[in-house]
Parts: C-alpha cells; sequence; structure tokens
C-alpha cells in the first residue's frame, strides 16, 4: 500500500477514535447551522471553534456539550467576551464564548467576584465541586459580547496540550454539507531567485474554467524554477449563505501527492504560524488570505499529514510539460479539483520582484540588537520567520522599522530618545505605529515599549481626557430604567478603563466597544433607603487621562 496513503489512513483512523472517545451534545437548541468554522483563516490567528448561528439575536440557552465541572470563567469587553470553560473526564475542555451572561448561579458567584475586585475584567478557576454539570444542563446565555460582529455562540474543544481541535471529529453529524468548497482565486508564486511564471517574477493570478464534470481546468501557463502555489477558497455549509473556511487542500504534481493540509487541530501557541501559512503581502493590500501549498520558511504548523521533502516547492525544469493538480475539500468530503497544465520554457521577463533596499541583516534565529540616532531596537531570536534584510532608520521623533508588509512572530522593543518633552509630559507621551497606541514606559530618557509590528513608528502626546456623556437620564433628573447607560469617547491613545460609585459605593460598568457605550445594571446594588442618587463616573484612557462625569437624580 502506497505509504502516503497509509499515513491518511492512519491520522483518519486517530480522529475517528477520538471521537468515540468523546462526544458532545449541541450546545444550543437551535439547528446547527454555522457563520464559521474551525481554523478559517483570521488576522494573526486560526478561528479556534465553530461558531453556531443563533438565529440572529441574542438570548438563547447555552447547554453543556457534556458532562464536566466549570473550570474557567473569564471576561473582557474584548476578544472572547464573557467565557465558559467546562473540564470533562476525559480531559477535554469546550469553551462558550461572546456569552450575553451567564446561568443564575453562576452569573451571581462572576457579579459577587467582580464587586469584591472592583473590576469589570475578571478571570476565575472555580474549584471542581462548585459548579458541576450534566450533557445538556443550561449554563449560558448567547450573546454577542468581545470581538465578536454578530450575535453568536463560539464553541471550542481544547486539550490539556493547549491544542484547539476541530469540533467535526466528535460528531455533530447533524450539520449538513453537499456543496464542495468555492475557490475564488489562484496564484502561482516564483520561489526561487531565478524562477518566473510566465513574464513575472511577482505573484501570477490564474484563471479556469469549469468543465462538463465538474472538475476546473486552468489556463496553461509557463514556468521556470522553483514555483509554488496558493489559493483563496471558502465554503457553505447546506441551509446558510455564510462563507466558511476550508477543510483539507492538497497538491498533487504529475498525479503524486507533494502536500496535503488538514484542519484537523492548531496548538493556540502556535496560531501565529498563520502568517507564513498565508500571502501575508496580499492579505495587507487586499485583506482576502491566501493560503499557501507550499511549507515557508520558519512554519512550524502541524497541520500536514502529507508532506514531500520538498515541502511542495516544485521545480519545474526546461522543455518538460507538468500537471499540478490543487484539490479543496470541506469537512464531508465534497472536493473541488482543478488541473494546471504547466510547460517549462523560460520567457522573456518583463517583471522582476522588487529589489530590496533595506540597510540591515535580520539572523532569525539570533537574538539582533541596533542602535539608531534617536533610539535603539532589540529583536529577541524568532522575531521573524525567517533571514531578512529590513531597512533600520531614525530621525527625531520617528523610526523606520522594515515594511509594514513583512510579518514577525514575537513582541520586540524599541525605544525613542526624548529630545522635548518636559518632566511633567512624559506620563502622558507614547509610542505609535499609524495611530494605534503602544504601551509605553519612560525611563533614563527613552520611551520603551514592546511591539509586534513593522513600520513608522513615532512619539505622540496625549493630554486630552475622554468624554463621558449620559444617554437615557439627565442630571437632577428622575430615571426609571433599570439600567444607566453612558457614553465614552477618546480620539487619541484610547479609552482604558472607568471606576463608578453611587451614594460612595464602587458599581459595575460593562463596556460595550462596538459602540463605545458603558452600561449599568441597578440589579446590581440592594436598593437605597432614599431615593436619590449621587453618581461619579472616571474613565481613563491608556495615557492615564482622566474624564469625569457627575450626576444627581431621584428613582
Amino acid at each position: 500500500m502506497n505509504k502516503k496513503l497509509i499515513i491518511i489512513l492512519l491520522s483518519l483512523v486517530t480522529c475517528m477514535a477520538m471521537g468515540q472517545a468523546f462526544q458532545p451534545a449541541m450546545p444550543l437548541n437551535t439547528p446547527p447551522l454555522l457563520a464559521g468554522n474551525f481554523a478559517e483563516l483570521r488576522p494573526n490567528h486560526f478561528h479556534g471553534g465553530l461558531d453556531f448561528k443563533t438565529l440572529g439575536k441574542e438570548g438563547l440557552e447555552v447547554l453543556a456539550a457534556q458532562d464536566g465541572y466549570v473550570s474557567r470563567i473569564k471576561v473582557s469587553p474584548y476578544g472572547y467576551g464573557k467565557t465558559l470553560y467546562i473540564t470533562h473526564a476525559n480531559g477535554y475542555v469546550t469553551t462558550y464564548n461572546h456569552l450575553q451572561k451567564y446561568a443564575p448561579e453562576i452569573e451571581a458567584f462572576v457579579k459577587k467576584k467582580q464587586y469584591e475586585k472592583q473590576s469589570y475584567d475578571i478571570d476565575i478557576i472555580p474549584t471542581e465541586d462548585m459548579f458541576v454539570v450534566k450533557k445538556g444542563d443550561w449554563v449560558a446565555v448567547s450573546g454577542n459580547t468581545g470581538g465578536s460582529q454578530g450575535p453568536h455562540l463560539h464553541f471550542e474543544v481544547r486539550d490539556t496540550s493547549n491544542n484547539g481541535w476541530n469540533p467535526l471529529l466528535f460528531g455533530f453529524n447533524d450539520i449538513e454539507d453537499s456543496t464542495p468548497p468555492e475557490v475564488t482565486e489562484l496564484f502561482a508564486y516564483s520561489l526561487s531567485e531565478d524562477a518566473q511564471v510566465e513574464e513575472t517574477q511577482l505573484p501570477r493570478q490564474i484563471h479556469k474554467t469549469k468543465q462538463p464534470d465538474g472538475t476546473y481546468l486552468a489556463n496553461k501557463i509557463s514556468a521556470i524554477g522553483t514555483i509554488g502555489f496558493g489559493f483563496s477558497a471558502y465554503d457553505r455549509q447546506d441551509g446558510t449563505a455564510h462563507k466558511n473556511g476550508i477543510y483539507k487542500a492538497t497538491l498533487q504534481l504529475n498525479g503524486e501527492t507533494q502536500l496535503v493540509s488538514a484542519f484537523d487541530k492548531v496548538n493556540f501557541d502556535d496560531t501565529r504560524y498563520i502568517n507564513v501559512l498565508v500571502d501575508y503581502p496580499h492579505y495587507i493590500d487586499h485583506k482576502g488570505f491566501v493560503q499557501l501549498l507550499y511549507k515557508a520558511p520558519g512554519n512550524k504548523l502541524e497541520i500536514y499529514p502529507v508532506l514531500n521533502p520538498n515541502n511542495g516547492y516544485l521545480t519545474i525544469a526546461e522543455g518538460q510539460q507538468y500537471t499540478v493538480t490543487v484539490i479543496v475539500e470541506d469537512f464531508k468530503g465534497n472536493a473541488t479539483r482543478i488541473n494546471i497544465p504547466i510547460e517549462g520554457a523560460r520567457t522573456e521577463l518583463k517583471t522582476p520582484r522588487p529589489e530590496n533596499k533595506g540597510n540591515t541583516e535580520i539572523i532569525a534565529s539570533r537574538d539582533n540588537y541596533y542602535e539608531l540616532p534617536n533610539g535603539n531596537v532589540y529583536f529577541p531570536e524568532n522575531t521573524f520567520y525567517e533571514n531578512i534584510k529590513i531597512s533600520l532608520s531614525g530621525e527625531g521623533e520617528s523610526v523606520q522599522i522594515g515594511d509594514y508588509k513583512t510579518p514577525i512572530h514575537k513582541f520586540y522593543t524599541l525605544s525613542i530618545k526624548n529630545t522635548k518633552y518636559k518632566d511633567d509630559e512624559v506620563s502622558r507621551v507614547y509610542i505609535s505605529r499609524g495611530g494605534s497606541f503602544e504601551p509605553t514606559v519612560y525611563k533614563d530618557g527613552f520611551f520603551t515599549a514592546r511591539v509586534r509590528g513593522l513600520g513608522r513608528f513615532s512619539l505622540r502626546k496625549d493630554e486630552t481626557p475622554p468624554v463621558v456623556k449620559a444617554l437615557n437620564f439627565k442630571n437632577k433628573g428622575i430615571v426609571k430604567a433599570d439600567v444607566l447607560k453612558l457614553s465614552v469617547s477618546d480620539n487619541l491613545s484610547g479609552f482604558s478603563h472607568c471606576s463608578a460609585t453611587l451614594n460612595g459605593q464602587w458599581i459595575l460598568f460593562e463596556y460595550e466597544p462596538k459602540n463605545h457605550t458603558l452600561k449599568f445594571n441597578f440589579a446590581d446594588i440592594t436598593p437605597s433607603d432614599s431615593n436619590s442618587y449621587d453618581l461619579e463616573v472616571k474613565a481613563f484612557d491608556k495615557a492615564g487621562n482622566v474624564g469625569t462625569l457627575k450626576a444627581t437624580f431621584t428613582r
């Protein structure tokens, strides 16, 4: 039997055994429709689970997928928003994210901890016997908190090694999908110094036409040297128009498999390696992802059940004829097949790759430290995915570090010398890239930040406090609503957090970054003996400026 086929079959048997050992149930009482697949390509990360649709609204009961206990509760205005973790007997952990709130007993526990800590953001590890749950128990209410762009339930399956597993491996067979993925773009890349595709060394888009048998045939291309391929694609489940990610991709050369990638699991510590799985400059320019069908230097992802020693790099020789086949599949096995005929020929080169005009050689496997006229920069080992030449320069309050279209993996340290700010100003000065706020400290005449991108950095000063406004009540008015709503805005460093008191007692305001609002629920507190209330809200920006709202009202 073919060795590669054996590897694929062993991988399939392993996944089937896992699915039999752990079988989570649907965490909602709704049709199993998906708004997002596991390991979809996202900026700087893979999507960590399945997005279940919630009928376009919040407020649905979220159910424990299997017996276990609540092992972690995390609340943040960003990322996963309100999150619940349930640990199961076999070591798997399911997570439930972007929640509106928790089931009553858990919600009361969380509110108590928030008031004790006087913080909306909280990360709690309950004891194993505190919230024991059975499969199908109500544990939360679906919502739209954190980085969610619309109501849904984000559901994950993890293990104790910090791997995220494709939940479809464990069941969810009611999710119907009878349509193969749609490949929207196909590209060829010149990878060796002497390589070219047609008349260019730049990425070359390849056009295709559908054949009577349902496969696709690309226009014949000429190429020479070492080349690679990449594609953009999406998949649709039955009953939904959402464009979700694909599951598996295969690259063949003359019928022989060179590479197979499959999204069965991704370690959360490795998720940023997505930047070398995709055509990163294409993403920056077009905000769309092209998945590469070759394993680039620095790519440490373990998503390849089949990988030839050539890592998907194909050598095209003069005078030879080749057929490259790209196969893109969804989890149900529906497949789109594209055949690409190639003639090994060198044509007149009209568009060479741009010359790298960088002035500094970076060795990726070691630490790199450089002094600049107005500061310094320190790159720890493996900040970059491969050795590279970048431009480094500094003048005045600005530093140029490479090209923003170059991906990096780790945080590095940038320091810019203070040449004009007085002692009473430095606490409001920060390092910025393209208007961003980079957390900055000042010491010994230098502003220093840990940053995770390339481009032009400069110093900015923010002395303007946030603006806080009442939305559903007036000073000296009567409040009939059960909730107080405020807006908060900050045009420079950005809003950080707030602290509020009602009649001198700390109260919890929940921040919603999508509409820049703060919300307090009167149900959190015991009604006052008096019907008169004094409210004070302090809003802090990231530079430490404070905006204050004071109001008196009756209720």
